[in-house]
């Protein structure tokens, strides 16, 4: 998919997403991928930073000779291995960037009634502009792409809806949906509301439907 997207479009920041990406084994094979077919491209990894202390050494190299910038996320358990995470990250000359506020809240946005107003959710999104690639298609937000996850889960009925097909679809279909002013809302926005309810972060060891719900 990443290959078929070089040949379709350029990319100014590529980000590769989780979960944790650094406990997918299989990273530094992505990343290689990436950095092949986008050679110019920003490369970032988002990362709460926690195996980073036993990090192999390989993924790491490469990543400092790549110029790939892991964005570390401050959470609580991250906030206390903070000084050693930067130690390592320094001596390996790995380029990182630390949230400037600890991430102690969360937020929640969906409902399960599909009566929002998906123009209104749209424009008060945050994760509006971050296309998310996954099995061949391009979502608008993270929501959208893996709800279907939820909904096995759960048994519920959330819509979801693909932007682009990176096989099927024109390239002047993606350059129309790059440029779209306003941003037009996708099925699943109408499940969401336009002001999401903050929460304190927390561990959970058996999440429930509730815990993304407004």
């Amino acid at each position: 998919d990443i290959i078929r997207l070089g040949e379709i479009c350029n990319i100014r920041l590529f980000r590769i997403l989780g979960g944790e990406p650094l406990l997918n084994e299989s990273l530094i094979k992505y990343l290689k991928v990436v950095r092949d077919t986008f050679p110019a491209t920003d490369i970032h990894i988002a990362t709460n930073g926690l195996l980073l202390l036993k990090g192999d050494e390989d993924l790491l190299r490469y990543i400092s000779e790549n110029a790939i910038v892991l964005d570390i996320t401050m959470y609580k358990p991250s906030v206390n291995l903070k000084e050693e995470i930067v130690r390592r990250l320094d001596s390996c000359k790995v380029i990182y960037s630390l949230d400037k506020e600890n991430l102690s809240v969360f937020n929640k946005v969906l409902t399960l009634n599909g009566n929002n107003n998906a123009i209104n959710s749209v424009n008060a999104c945050k994760r509006k502009k971050c296309l998310i690639l996954k099995s061949g298609c391009l979502y608008r937000c993270p929501i959208s792409a893996y709800v279907e996850r939820y909904n096995e889960q759960y048994g519920t009925n959330i819509e979801n809806e693909k932007l682009f097909d990176i096989y099927l679809d024109s390239r002047e279909h993606l350059w129309k949906i790059a440029l779209e002013n306003p941003i037009k809302p996708v099925l699943t926005c109408k499940y969401c509301v336009n002001k999401p309810v903050y929460f304190e972060w927390e561990q959970s060891i058996n999440p429930q439907k509730e815990d993304w719900l407004v």
